[in-house]
């Protein structure tokens, strides 16, 4: 067994995410830090609930994970550029549009986006979950 092989081994008996999990050959960082393997491994679920549940519907997700995802930046962008779209006639720029929010408390009460109450129908835009202050 290889050195990398023997520290990952140690890290998951002491319940902690291996370093080989979080970085990529060159050091990058692919992956969410997490105190404890279980945290780890829940977000992991978590995530992969997400995407299979975002790629096997025919409609959209009626909320979205924002934590959730790599690049959450992007995912905010995509969503402006869509609403840019929506006014193409009124010849709206992407940078008018601003992201606002508006917190409702307790429509979604899981971090997997489970949805237990009907969500009010929304205008524009997208409703996002998980996060806290």
């Amino acid at each position: 067994m290889t050195q990398s092989i023997v520290d990952s081994i140690g890290m998951i008996f002491d319940f902690r995410v291996p370093r080989s999990w979080q970085l990529d050959p060159t050091g990058v960082e692919i992956s969410w830090n997490t105190p404890s393997l279980g945290g780890w491994i829940k977000g992991l679920l978590d995530r992969h609930y997400q995407l299979q549940n975002w790629v096997s519907r025919t409609n959209r997700p009626v909320s979205y994970w924002l934590t959730g995802f790599y690049n959450p930046q992007g995912f905010l962008t995509a969503v402006l550029q869509e609403v840019t779209r929506q006014h193409a006639a009124e010849k709206w720029s992407l940078d008018q549009v601003e992201i606002k929010a508006e917190v409702i408390k307790d429509m979604i009460t899981n971090e997997d986006g489970r949805v237990e109450k009907s969500l009010p129908t929304r205008a524009q835009g997208v409703f996002i979950h998980g996060l806290f202050i």
